[in-house]
């Protein structure tokens, strides 16, 4: 893994680090969202390894670190925070669902509310899907959004029951595509155009659900026989994953009454009631 850690300017009271960690490839890294000027709010610190962790104190030797906030509580986002909050004395934030499965946290935030940071304002919105406590900050004054695992600039977003939920991960993308975001800052990869990404990610899930929908209809299938059909042009390595994702659009179906179980592992189309 590499240790460098690379600072860049994005907008005005935005930067990121990009921190090598041990997240989902293809991503070999995660955006440390720099919130601020003279005090910062970092968001995300995922570094794991320890001279990966000291590399970030380092590159925020010449900043007050005010408060580290999670957008949720897999590791490649979190792994760093003790570390980053022992050496600054900074407060570790999240939302009460990411406690649980994080450890004790310093404070919790919700739906609704506001940090003050510098001279703007940026609000909670709770945005359950990928993982039950994952939330993205907004910054309503120029449309700007930090957005955790929503989207993603690099690779995928993994939505894998029973933590992540097809439907829920829907709303949370309809929520944040009306709330008219801008520019959307993920965990992994560059900034995005907001509108359209959440567009497309709409309409990529749908049209996912299709498929397997599709597939279904000439016979059941296991999750893992879906995924060697639908992403036939991955690496066989990659279906497993791929399987993982296609539970949730299974779980999808089934919670609309149009997919039964008839056995552990195998799925078939029905009539919806």
């Amino acid at each position: 893994m590499s240790l460098t850690v690379t600072r860049e300017e994005v907008a005005p009271g935005i930067a990121r680090l990009i921190v090598p960690t041990a997240t989902l490839p293809p991503a070999t890294a995660t955006n440390a969202w720099l919130l601020g000027d003279e005090h910062l709010t970092i968001v995300d610190p995922g570094a794991s390894d320890p001279a990966v962790q000291a590399a970030v104190v380092e590159a925020l030797a010449g900043d007050r670190v005010e408060r580290i906030v999670l957008t949720h509580h897999h590791p490649d986002h979190t792994s760093g925070a003790r570390h980053l909050a022992a050496a600054t004395g900074a407060p570790v934030v999240g939302h009460p669902d990411t406690e649980p499965l994080f450890g004790p946290l310093d404070a919790t935030l919700r739906e609704g509310d506001t940090l003050a940071i510098g001279t703007h304002s940026w609000a909670v919105v709770h945005t359950p899907g990928h993982a039950h406590g994952h939330i993205c900050l907004t910054r309503a004054s120029d449309g700007h959004a930090v957005v955790g695992d929503l989207l993603a600039g690099e690779g995928t977003i993994l939505i894998a029951p029973p933590e992540g939920h097809l439907a829920t991960y829907l709303h949370s993308l309809a929520r944040m595509r009306d709330l008219g975001i801008q520019t959307a800052l993920p965990a992994h990869g560059p900034a995005l155009d907001a509108q359209a990404s959440l567009a497309l990610y709409l309409h990529h899930r749908n049209h996912r659900s299709e498929q397997v929908r599709d597939v279904l209809a000439d016979g059941p299938a296991s999750p893992i026989q879906l995924a060697r059909t639908i992403y036939a042009e991955l690496p066989p390595a990659v279906h497993q994953i791929a399987a993982l994702q296609l539970n949730a659009h299974l779980t999808w179906w089934i919670e609309q009454d149009a997919v039964v179980r008839p056995s552990e592992d195998t799925f078939a189309w029905s009539t919806p009631s």
